[in-house]
């Protein structure tokens, strides 16, 4: 069954990084009611892909710039996400830390000498 234009509504808040509460505040939907679209799979499908282009854009974005200070902050925040209570949250950060690593071997075999 297709998402509702309410429930379409509601992505923004909640892949803007607001909690539960302040998503469901700013969309003016119940706080039960979003928790509930986020148990339906569609609506977790829908919101985990856009949270994952996301992510993309940014590490997309960031390709060829110095991020090593930027770097060691998002994976001191990707830890501390890991030891939180929210799945969604540390399902995303193990991602991306897993990324991360994969992403410096990947470097490393390509050019070795650095």
């Amino acid at each position: 069954m297709p998402l509702t234009r309410r429930q379409r509504s509601a992505l923004p808040f909640l892949v803007s990084g607001l909690t539960i509460e302040e998503a469901a505040r700013q969309s003016k939907v119940p706080a039960a009611t979003l928790r509930r679209w986020i148990s339906n799979p569609e609506f977790q499908d829908l919101l985990d892909r856009i949270l994952d282009q996301r992510l993309q854009d940014a590490m997309n974005e960031a390709a060829g710039v110095d991020l090593s200070s930027a770097l060691k902050e998002a994976v001191t925040a990707a830890k501390d996400a890991l030891k939180g209570r929210s799945i969604r949250n540390r399902l995303q950060a193990g991602r991306l830390l897993w990324d991360i690593a994969f992403r410096k071997q990947a470097q490393k075999l390509r050019c070795p000498n650095e």
